[in-house]
């Protein structure tokens, strides 16, 4: 009886890769040479649900929230529509964005915000 109750433990413990993502925020940015960016923030509200930001220097900050899911190697947002690749951070989307987690204070849009300063500067209105 012992062998069987460690067996259970023991398949359900390996067979479990980490991770409740609540909470957690990540903020994807995509630099161009061509002088814009493109920028996905997501915050991971549950166990399936993600709010997605989107904003870049010529489109207003936007956000909606979609299920993911995840597999050992990759955040799966909204089916297969995006990946983040778990452990260099890369989001392919068409292109590849550079992620960073960011501080669980830190407030996405906040963060979206100081990242388009740089395109802002210099504006007459």
């Amino acid at each position: 009886m012992r062998k069987l109750i460690f067996i259970i433990v023991l398949f359900f413990s390996t067979s479990v890769f980490a991770d409740d993502l609540t909470a957690k925020k990540i903020v994807c940015k995509n630099e161009k040479k061509t002088n814009s960016i493109q920028i996905r923030g997501f915050h991971f509200l549950s166990l399936t649900k993600v709010r997605e930001y989107y904003a870049s220097n010529v489109s207003p900050i936007s956000s909606e929230e979609h299920k993911y899911s995840l597999s050992p190697d990759y955040i799966h947002i909204d089916s297969d529509r995006l990946h983040i690749n778990r452990k260099s951070l890369l989001l392919k989307k068409f292109v590849f964005y550079d992620c960073y987690i960011l501080d669980s204070n830190t407030l996405i849009n906040a963060e979206i915000s100081r990242l388009l300063k740089p395109y802002k500067d210099g504006n007459k209105i």
